[in-house]
């Protein structure tokens, strides 16, 4: 149901927000982009532990890193973005969630990777790519996630969001391969 979510992982490198965050705080991020009524879900088909595992000494995952103050990069990853994202984010950063700022910002650097679709929102994104369903296929080398028929699979195909996606450095080097089945 949440396959799409691996769409936001090459903008979480991009970014470098895995060296910043830490896999607790880096999953938090990841189920923000999610609706709110969908988290449970999301945290019961274990999706998050696939594309995020704990680091390799099994830390990262208490409540200290959590409950530490959130990394105040923002600022810095919001160069380059539409008018009006930036704005999006501080609105998150004012409600006091540092996940659903970061999240905010994963959505707006998704939506300017996407052909034409710079300015749409996070409901929209969800709606479209990131709550779709799919099914996870990991190896020791790579993790291959193929999307069910997409509407707008060309427009993942024309802004390059599709096929090998490099590697993950937290999740021991493996290759992200995306697929999509076309509408």
């Amino acid at each position: 149901t949440f396959a799409g979510l691996a769409l936001a992982l090459p903008v979480v490198r991009a970014l470098d927000l895995h060296a910043h965050l830490g896999p607790a705080r880096l999953r938090l991020c990841l189920t923000a982009l999610v609706e709110f009524q969908s988290r449970p879900l999301l945290t019961a088909e274990g999706l998050l532990i696939l594309f995020i595992p704990p680091d390799d000494e099994g830390q990262g995952d208490s409540s200290v890193e959590v409950d530490r103050p959130w990394p105040s990069l923002l600022s810095q990853h919001r160069m380059g973005l539409d008018a009006g994202r930036p704005g999006e984010v501080e609105e998150a950063l004012m409600a006091g969630s540092g996940a659903q700022a970061y999240a905010s910002l994963l959505a707006a650097h998704l939506a300017h990777r996407l052909y034409g679709l710079s300015r749409s929102s996070l409901p929209y994104l969800r709606r479209e790519f990131l709550q779709r369903a799919g099914w996870v296929q990991l190896t020791d080398t790579e993790i291959h996630v193929h999307l069910d028929p997409v509407p707008l699979a060309v427009v993942l195909r024309l802004s390059g969001q599709l096929g090998d996606r490099g590697t993950l450095p937290w999740a021991g080097e493996r290759r992200l391969r995306i697929t999509a089945g076309e509408a």
